[in-house]
């Protein structure tokens, strides 16, 4: 098991919704990689289960990068975040509402805060989680205007100082894409190096 398959393809995607689930059992959450199926689960708390049994060994390498990284991962991963809400049109789409999650939970006031003052305002990942009726529309709609992004340190780099992201963002059933980024430790945040699509639609 590659580290780049599984763990970006299985951590990354928490906030991608299940295609074609029938109205009376939806299933807004799915894991996938390049070695397995994709497994969906009806709540948040299944899939976590699921991906923290498949991927114990992942997330004790996760944890030791987390270790090693000399600044908040939070911190390094704004440049991330930003360049994927770029990339993915997220920043062009009128009335968007962008929900972030980083790291191991909701993207933090501090955070938002500092967002909001280069223009881009963003909620918790968990205040879509919580309302069934975007999960129901996502669920059925190629494309919304609530856009869900997750970005978090995966792995360390093959040059000094430096750190693989896993990031992904989902907006409907066809709208939906997972990266890799390489960022450089500079100050107290990163730059980007480079960046690599795992997939799209």
């Amino acid at each position: 098991m590659r580290i780049t398959d599984a763990v970006f393809g299985a951590l990354v995607l928490l906030l991608l919704l299940a295609h074609g689930a029938r109205a009376d059992e939806y299933a807004p959450y799915v894991v996938c990689d390049d070695e397995r199926p994709c497994r969906y689960f009806k709540t948040a708390a299944e899939m976590k289960q699921y991906v923290e049994a498949q991927n114990a060994d992942l997330m004790a390498i996760r944890r030791k990068t987390l270790h090693r990284l000399p600044v908040d991962e939070r911190d390094c991963g704004i440049p991330v975040l930003i360049d994927l809400m770029e990339s993915s049109g997220a920043l062009r789409e009128n009335g968007a509402r962008l929900y972030v999650t980083m790291g191991d939970g909701d993207i933090d006031l501090l955070r938002r805060q500092a967002l909001a003052h280069q223009g881009i305002h963003v909620l918790p990942g968990s205040s879509r989680e919580r309302d069934s009726g975007v999960t129901k529309l996502l669920n059925s709609t190629h494309h919304t205007k609530y856009w869900g992004f997750s970005v978090m340190a995966m792995s360390v780099g093959s040059m000094p100082d430096t750190f693989e992201f896993g990031a992904g963002y989902h907006c409907g059933t066809l709208c939906l894409g997972r990266l890799q980024y390489t960022v450089k430790v500079i100050g107290n945040s990163c730059s980007i190096l480079s960046k690599q699509l795992l997939g799209v639609s």
